[in-house]
């Protein structure tokens, strides 16, 4: 009777231990190298909600070392995250530059506090769920503008030269803005200085601006 315990005990323990060992592979992050250069460690909703530390009033918060802390409001209705799929398909289909840059993508399951969008930091993008499925144009579409912030952040930004590089192909001399003008009715020209409507420098029209400057 003691063996036969005994096998019991030991059979549920490693039924445990695959049970355990299946959760943290399907909240494993996956790293992926594409051809256009961009290594995106993609940490997916269930992976960024285990890390969360939740809070008395329903919000949660999250820690990464390489991307910082956010802070994510308590959920009033239901919520969908990004699907990985779209959105490592989004980043590998990013054609017109070569570049060498790692990015963090996390796809969130909650609204960032504070943001209530979407954002990017200096290496490291966040993917804010919709109330609705999210399809893969849409995913692209945000997926790829937020990765342009990296991008700046990383090879434009601190080498204020490249601002002028894409200005021949574009033909006509540099025009000033004034700094109370919106983002949009501005002249669609790189400008190296921090808008006073979106707080950030205006993003180049076009991915072919990248072939000149890297």
């Amino acid at each position: 009777m003691m063996a036969r315990s005994g096998l019991k005990t030991g059979f549920a323990i490693a039924v445990a231990a695959l049970g355990l060992l299946a959760a943290v592979t399907a909240q494993a992050a996956r790293t992926e190298t594409f051809a256009n250069g961009i290594r995106a460690t993609v940490h997916d909703a269930s992976e960024v909600s285990a890390m969360c530390v939740g809070k008395a009033d329903g919000s949660r918060e999250f820690s990464h070392p390489l991307a910082g802390t956010v802070a994510l409001d308590a959920a009033t209705r239901t919520l969908y995250p990004f699907d990985v799929t779209f959105v490592t398909n989004a980043l590998a289909d990013m054609t017109g530059f070569s570049t060498d840059v790692e990015v963090e993508v996390f796809i969130l399951d909650g609204i960032p506090t504070g943001i209530g969008s979407s954002f990017a930091r200096r290496g490291a993008i966040f993917l804010s769920p919709s109330y609705a499925p999210v399809d893969a144009a849409i995913t692209s579409y945000i997926t790829t503008h937020e990765m342009g912030h990296v991008l700046t952040w990383a090879f434009i930004d601190g080498q204020p030269g490249r601002w002028d590089a894409p200005r021949p192909a574009r033909a006509g001399p540099r025009r000033r803005r004034p700094r109370s003008l919106p983002c949009l009715p501005r002249p669609r020209e790189p400008w190296p200085r921090t808008c006073a409507t979106c707080s950030a420098a205006c993003w180049l029209p076009a991915a072919s601006a990248w072939k000149t400057t890297r």
